[in-house]
């Protein structure tokens, strides 16, 4: 008769599983480490030093990104994001009506972004630059895409023409990344 494993036995030593977190919960966690640790140690920061901040191992890390260019991604979105609802929420003044100030407040956004950021914006924009230029060129397009949609919505309560918001945002980032650059330097 061969030996059987009873239903009450664990499957294998060692400290029971918890309860299954939510992955994205876990993954939004993970990018608040990683920007604390960039705070810190500034745009350099590794993949080591990330994942130290979060108290997990670099193997983790990698299951939840994939590499390195895909935590730049999910940072880079999340900035996006972030830059938004900052954008959306200075358009919603009264005074914000006029196009010229919609492109304004755009940019004022932004480098508000920077100067409070310059770790993350340094690491996102250095990441970006020693990556293949599809990691480059897609920071650069979620905030621009999240500004023009931002703008677009802005210009047509405004009554103007929303057409031009797509140029305008890729204007906005090219030009405040340029000069972003001049000033954190």
């Amino acid at each position: 008769m061969t030996s059987r494993k009873h239903d009450h036995e664990p499957s294998r030593p060692g400290r029971p599983r918890g309860p299954r977190r939510d992955r994205d919960e876990r993954r939004a966690e993970l990018l608040d480490a990683a920007a604390r640790a960039i705070r810190r140690i500034g745009p350099h920061a590794s993949m080591d030093e990330l994942a130290a901040e979060a108290g997990i191992t670099k193997p983790i890390l990698y299951s939840h990104f994939g590499d390195k260019a895909g935590l730049v991604t999910a940072l880079s979105e999340r900035v996006a994001t972030q830059l938004n609802e900052t954008i959306l929420r200075e358009l919603a003044t009264p005074a914000s009506g006029e196009p010229r100030e919609v492109v304004r407040s755009t940019i004022a956004a932004f480098c508000t972004f920077i100067e409070s950021e310059p770790e993350l914006y340094r690491f996102l924009i250095q990441s970006a630059m020693q990556r293949p230029a599809r990691t480059s060129t897609r920071v650069a397009s979620d905030i621009s895409n999240s500004i023009a949609v931002s703008l677009g919505s802005s210009l047509r309560r405004a009554g103007a023409d929303s057409g031009a918001a797509e140029p305008w945002a890729f204007a906005i980032v090219g030009m405040t990344f340029a000069g972003a650059g001049w000033w954190l330097e």
